[in-house]
């Protein structure tokens, strides 16, 4: 278990250390434009992509809510 909890900060700080070495240039504020979202949007998809982020977090949260409720039965069942 530490191994992996080490490998994990390791890769956290190489990101963080290549993130501080990009060059910020006044480009990155004008650039408005994102080419695959307007794609999307122009060909009427970006309503499926939503649909199934929407449908991939509603399963998620009935998950959480179900293992929830699985949980509190169990310390119900526990305290009698």
């Amino acid at each position: 278990m530490k191994k992996i909890i080490s490998i994990i900060f390791i890769f956290i700080q190489y990101q963080v250390y290549s993130q501080n070495n990009q060059q910020t240039t006044s480009q990155n504020y004008e650039n408005t434009s994102t080419p695959m979202a307007d794609s999307f949007r122009e060909e009427g998809k970006i309503y499926v992509v939503i649909t199934i982020i929407l449908i991939i977090l509603a399963g998620i949260f009935l998950y959480l809510i179900s293992i929830d409720r699985k949980i509190k039965y169990l310390e119900q069942q526990k305290t009698k």
